[in-house]
C-alpha cells in the first residue's frame, strides 16, 4: 500500500503534508528518521496558522516527535485537542501514541491496514477517503528534492 521502498532509487521525503482544507484536515507523511529543521518548521508554521482544530491523519514509517516537539505541537495548537489518526507498523510510535493518548483523547494508534477505520475515527465520508487516500499517495510519492 503506502509503505515500501522506492524502486525508482529516490530518496523519499521525511516528513511531508497537505491540508485539504475543504475537509478540514491534515495529511501527514513521514519515512523515519528526523525532519530536517525547515520541513519541520513549515509544518509548525502551517499546523499554527490553521488555528490547531483541524483533524490530522499522520502515516509513519517509525518516527515520532520528540518531547520539544509535541510541546510545539501543543503550542501550534493553541491547546485544542483535534481528533488526530496515526499509522504505522512500528511498535515504538503505537507505544508513543499510546501515551500522547493519556494527554489528547481523540489521537488513536492504527495499522496501515486499518485505514478505513481510521476515516471512521476521523469523521470522514468515504468519498473523502479517497481524497485523504490520494492526498497520501501524492506525499509518499514526492522525492526528497521536491521539497
Amino acid at each position: 500500500m503506502l509503505a515500501g521502498s522506492d524502486i525508482s532509487g529516490s530518496v523519499r521525503p521525511q516528513l511531508e503534508f497537505e491540508v485539504l482544507t475543504d475537509l478540514g484536515i491534515f495529511v501527514v507523511y513521514h519515512s523515519g528518521g528526523a525532519p530536517s529543521q525547515p520541513a519541520w518548521e513549515a509544518f509548525i508554521a502551517r499546523l499554527r496558522s490553521s488555528g490547531g482544530e483541524m483533524r490530522c491523519l499522520v502515516y509513519t514509517e517509525g518516527w515520532y516527535p520528540t518531547r520539544a516537539q509535541a510541546s510545539q505541537i501543543t503550542q501550534a495548537r493553541r491547546g485544542k485537542q483535534p481528533t488526530i489518526a496515526v499509522l504505522s507498523t512500528a511498535t515504538s510510535v503505537q507505544f508513543a501514541v499510546s501515551v500522547f493518548a493519556l494527554v489528547n483523547r481523540r489521537m488513536r494508534f492504527f495499522k496501515p491496514e486499518e485505514l478505513d477505520q481510521a476515516f471512521v475515527h476521523l469523521g470522514l465520508q468515504p468519498s473523502a477517503g479517497a481524497r485523504v487516500r490520494e492526498a497520501l499517495a501524492r506525499l509518499q510519492a514526492k522525492p526528497s528534492s521536491a521539497r
